[in-house]
């Protein structure tokens, strides 16, 4: 609107574009305040993942610390070495167990590789009937004395 129109207004034209402004800026003013109590409670909810994301940066270094550590006492089981402190000397007596318990599962998977190539080569190379083919060996050995 220009000043000559303006000018030409009468007061209660006036007063009521006064009016309707001031409504706009408090009706703004109180919108601004909504977003800003919005941006405040972002910003709380970052700070508050930020720090569960920084617990857990810590527990995986912790982790992988130990995982290292145990690499570590396996290496020297697998050396025949004896782990250098009380403490390791445990760890690895608890450690070796598991070890035992994974080369059983390795072993095993081994076993069925090795009748599942036999198999493929009876059907490749000839009739099947034909082939000497060892059964499927079992399972596991419950007694973990099997040497195959």
């Amino acid at each position: 609107m220009t000043e000559r129109e303006l000018r030409r207004l009468s007061r209660l034209d006036l007063l009521q574009m006064l009016l309707s402004q001031s409504k706009e800026v408090s009706r703004l003013g109180e919108e601004n305040e909504r977003l800003q109590k919005q941006m405040d409670e972002a910003s709380e909810s970052l700070e508050r993942l930020n720090r569960k994301l920084d617990e857990k940066d810590d527990e995986i270094r912790r982790l992988i610390e130990r995982l290292d550590d145990q690499d570590v006492f396996i290496g020297m089981l697998k050396r025949g070495e004896e782990p250098d402190t009380p403490e390791r000397r445990a760890e690895a007596r608890n450690a070796t167990p598991g070890l035992e318990s994974i080369f059983q599962v390795a072993k095993e998977e081994c076993r069925r590789y090795i009748y599942a190539l036999l198999l493929e080569k009876a059907d490749r190379y000839g009739d099947p009937k034909e082939s000497v083919v060892t059964p499927e060996p079992a399972e596991t050995d419950p007694e973990g004395t099997d040497e195959a």
